[in-house]
């Protein structure tokens, strides 16, 4: 009998995970930018041009950040909270924050803190949420903070602006267009 060495086609995504199941198999998957669709290739092409990206959920979303992390290209998040206490709060996130956009950032970390301090004095009960007991932001890798309030974000942006449109992190941003337009591919492995 011949034994045939070509590779099993797998038909349900499931059963991949099922054939990496025993300790002796390994598994390289490859995300292959040049098999993108016309509307996910062009979003994540826009996003690493600007340096933000509109959605964090999706097959652009999940390619921006996986190529995002490959060229060590930082992520900021600057979403206003609203007066409308029905609508979505807002959120701000950072990686790698500099001193200017951490002093701005504590501006508003303080500015919520007493707002939430002032309404809750109203009420018989005083309640802390858990992201607004610190005295101050301190985390400059890496943070995040949630906004209930309105806020003028303006010197924010002006820091994430800055930090963004850097000659090194622009310079990062497109080796990243040119790994995707040029059909680029990222592998990752499984034992």
């Amino acid at each position: 009998m011949k034994y045939i060495n070509e590779p099993k086609p797998i038909g349900n995504k499931y059963d991949l995970m099922h054939h990496n199941t025993p300790s002796y198999a390994s598994t390289v998957v490859t995300w292959d930018c040049s098999k993108m669709g016309k509307t996910t290739f062009n979003r994540v092409v826009n996003w690493l041009q600007s340096g933000v990206a509109r959605y964090s959920r999706g097959e652009a979303a999940s390619m921006y950040e996986e190529v995002r992390k490959r060229f060590e290209i930082p992520e900021y998040v600057v979403r206003n909270g609203s007066s409308n206490k029905n609508a979505a709060g807002g959120y701000l996130f950072w990686e790698h924050a500099t001193p200017q956009l951490m002093q701005a950032l504590n501006i508003v970390y303080k500015t919520e803190q007493t707002i939430v301090r002032m309404e809750n004095a109203q009420k018989v009960i005083s309640w802390m949420p858990w992201y607004l007991k610190a005295e101050e932001l301190t985390n400059t890798d890496r943070g995040y903070l949630y906004l209930q309030n309105e806020h003028d974000l303006t010197e924010v942006q002006r820091c994430v602006s800055e930090i963004v449109d850097s000659p090194v992190i622009k310079a990062r941003r497109e080796q990243a267009v040119e790994f995707v337009k040029s059909g680029g591919k990222l592998q990752f492995t499984w034992r």
